[in-house]
């Protein structure tokens, strides 16, 4: 049985989001002039500014300043906590329908906010893969729980 990992992981720093307050999830907006339409991307897991280990104003999160220098690009975000759970799925599911793009960015994260182990597992999928830890039967990225655990064993066998 793999050692318990629980939390998440920051995009920014890599370091641990230990619990849910801790954690926002952020994305840009940005507005097209001559249309108006809006399109999403840039989806991300970091730590909230008072939970930060990063020193400065912004701390994990995007920099207001450089992102939305051309007054076309908006970081929309919320606390972690209303994008786990059943609600958390729907709220991301909601992304997919309005369009978000690239798609991939909202189903990596339903995966890693909604799947055990996939957050800790998904760096180490290919070295597990490589070194024989598994025999993958699955669509590339999207591991099966026996899969998941494989992993999550081969990194403890590994001191990761």
């Amino acid at each position: 049985m793999p050692k318990p990992r629980p939390g998440w992981i920051c995009d920014t720093c890599r370091q641990p989001i230990k619990r849910r307050e801790d954690g926002w999830v952020e994305w840009l907006t940005t507005m097209d002039k001559k249309t108006g339409a809006s399109k999403a991307s840039g989806l991300r897991l970091v730590h909230h500014k008072p939970a930060s280990p990063r020193e400065g104003r912004y701390g994990c999160q995007y920099n207001e300043d450089v992102v939305c220098r051309d007054n076309e690009t908006m970081i929309t975000d919320a606390a972690l906590d209303e994008f786990v759970g059943p609600g958390g799925l729907v709220d991301l599911t909601a992304m997919l329908s309005d369009g978000f793009t690239p798609a991939e960015e909202v189903l990596e994260m339903i995966k890693r906010l909604h799947v055990p182990g996939y957050e800790h597992a998904r760096k180490f999928f290919k070295a597990a893969i490589s070194d024989g830890a598994f025999e993958p039967n699955t669509k590339p990225g999207y591991h099966s729980p026996q899969e998941i655990a494989a992993t999550l064993k081969w990194m403890d066998d590994n001191d990761y």
